[in-house]
């Protein structure tokens, strides 16, 4: 009788604190999720950029339409939008799910092109 009324009590004991532990970890990590669109300035799609959560691996890539969502582990986080020949954009979500994305065109000049070709030319009598 006294073994039983141990776990009853032990039981008793612990459920209130591994209610605790469990909600407080389910409150630390609920994610937001933010949709949004990334063009040039023409206002056309930018196919295949990266979004990423500053500061993790937590990413994406935009849709044929330029569309993406994001499941953001915070919701105040800072996103990094970027594709090849663009300049990189970071945006602050501030709690906003919805967002546009413009991204300029990177204007870099090559100083030198070297272009090396292989091949075999044969002589015609």
């Amino acid at each position: 009788m006294e073994t039983v009324q141990k776990r009853g009590y032990l039981a008793a004991a612990t459920t209130p604190l591994i209610d605790l532990v469990l909600t407080s970890v389910s409150l630390f990590a609920q994610t937001v999720s933010v949709k949004g669109t990334v063009t040039d300035p023409a206002g056309e799609p930018i196919i295949g950029a990266t979004v990423l959560e500053k500061g993790t691996t937590n990413g994406t890539m935009t849709d044929a339409k330029g569309h993406f969502v994001l499941k953001a582990k915070n919701p105040k986080a800072t996103i990094r939008v970027s594709y090849v020949g663009y300049k990189p954009l970071e945006i602050a979500l501030d709690g906003r799910r919805e967002i546009k994305v413009v991204l300029t065109e990177e204007a870099a000049t090559l100083n030198e092109v070297v272009v090396v070709g292989y091949g075999t030319v044969g002589r015609r009598s």
